[in-house]
């Protein structure tokens, strides 16, 4: 039984999508607090 199941799925699609949310707004934030 190598399937996805949809609860799966569905669990693991917003993991991605967060994920990458987090990549795009969190780390112009640091970036500029890094800077003076």
């Amino acid at each position: 039984k190598d399937l996805i199941r949809k609860w799966q799925y569905e669990q693991m699609m917003p993991d991605r999508t967060t994920c990458e949310l987090a990549h795009l707004y969190f780390n112009p934030k640091t970036h500029k607090d890094g800077i003076p």
